[in-house]
C-alpha cells in the first residue's frame, strides 16, 4: 500500500460526523485541502487520521469516506468489497438472480451502485474518483458476477452533486 499524500483536512464539526460513523463530510466542514488527486487522507484539525476518501474538488459534497483506516483503492479493494456484497445478498436472497450487488456506502464503495440482472449487470457512478475507474470496475464487476455484459447507467441526478455529466453506455460484452 503505497502513503496516500493529498490530505484533507476537517473542521471539528467534521471529524466529529466521521468519528460517528457518517460516511460523508460536507464542503463547508472542509479546512483546508493539499489535494490534487482523487483519493486522499482525512484527518482532523491536529493531523490525526480519520481515514481514507474519496475526493471531489469544489463539490457540494467533496469527501466521500472509503474507510476509517489508510487503503488504496485498486482492484483488489474493488474486487474483495464487491465479493463480500454479493456474498451478503446471495446469503439474504438465495436462488435470486436480480438484486442490488452493491449499494455505494453501505457496501464500502461510496458512488457506486451495482444492479445484477441474470447474467447483466448495471453500472452508475455518482462520485468522480468511481467514475474515473469506471472501466476497470466494469471488469472487476464482471469477474465478480460473472456477467455476459456490464451496462452503465449514469443519468441519475446524483452525479449533480459532483457535476459528472449524464450519460448511458456498454462497458463489456
Amino acid at each position: 500500500m503505497s502513503a496516500l499524500h493529498d490530505v484533507v483536512t476537517v473542521t471539528a464539526r467534521g471529524a466529529a460526523r466521521v468519528r460517528g460513523g457518517h460516511p460523508w463530510v460536507y464542503a463547508e466542514d472542509v479546512a483546508r485541502h493539499e489535494a490534487r488527486g482523487d483519493v486522499v487522507r482525512v484527518v482532523d484539525g491536529r493531523g490525526a487520521l480519520l481515514g481514507t476518501a474519496l475526493w471531489a474538488a469544489g463539490a457540494r459534497l467533496p469527501v466521500r469516506m472509503l474507510a476509517r483506516a489508510e487503503v488504496t483503492l485498486d482492484a483488489a479493494l474493488l474486487e474483495a468489497r464487491l465479493r463480500a456484497a454479493d456474498e451478503l445478498r446471495r446469503r439474504m436472497l438465495p436462488g435470486a438472480d436480480a438484486y442490488r450487488v452493491a449499494h455505494a456506502e453501505a457496501d464500502g464503495l461510496p458512488g457506486l451502485v451495482v444492479d445484477r440482472y441474470g447474467d447483466v449487470c448495471v453500472l452508475q457512478t455518482a462520485a468522480r474518483a468511481m467514475d474515473a475507474r469506471e472501466a476497470e470496475i466494469a471488469e472487476v464487476v464482471a469477474r465478480v458476477c460473472g456477467a455476459r455484459l456490464v451496462v452503465t447507467r449514469d443519468d441519475s441526478s446524483a452525479r449533480d452533486f459532483e457535476e459528472l455529466p449524464r450519460r448511458r453506455g456498454i462497458r463489456s460484452e
